[in-house]
């Protein structure tokens, strides 16, 4: 019934009104400020997109209907210990409409993102979750980590 396919630089405004609506499903409600965010992260994605440090992927229904959808974003990054290649993959914008839940949308969604690091040597996936993600990445294997973070 629904159909995996990759997003292309005309789909940015579905990566941005996905990434709205996960916003507000976490419990955001600043309205002023997502309207910011959406402002400032248009050009990012689209310059992102471009130079191929962000890939992302859609769910569809049968009529082509974008429903869900996955952002991955690559990050150069040294050699680590507990990962050698150049970059790493962070894992955000999951959203699937709330018409649209329940359906393993998100996990397949994760599991192409997943394949795909697997195909080009990238050894390293973060991300982070909301209360209603995490089951789904703790089945895929994904761990708790040690992050801690200053915002300035």
């Amino acid at each position: 019934m629904y159909k995996i396919r990759e997003a292309l630089t005309p789909d940015i405004h579905h990566i941005i009104e996905q990434r709205r609506q996960m916003f507000l499903d976490i419990g955001f409600e600043n309205t002023d400020t997502l309207s910011d965010v959406a402002e400032a992260f248009g050009p990012w994605v689209e310059q992102k997109m471009s130079a191929g440090d962000y890939l992302g992927w859609f769910a569809t229904t049968e009529r082509g209907d974008v429903v869900a959808g996955l952002g991955l974003w690559l990050i150069e990054w040294p050699p680590h210990l507990i990962g050698t290649s150049a970059h790493r993959a962070y894992i955000l914008n999951v959203y699937t409409h709330p018409d649209h839940r329940r359906q393993g949308l998100a996990k397949r969604l994760t599991e192409t993102a997943i394949d795909w690091c697997k195909e080009h040597g990238i050894d390293y996936i973060f991300l982070h979750a909301s209360q209603h993600g995490r089951p789904i990445y703790e089945a895929l294997d994904f761990k708790q980590g040690s992050e801690m973070r200053l915002v300035l």
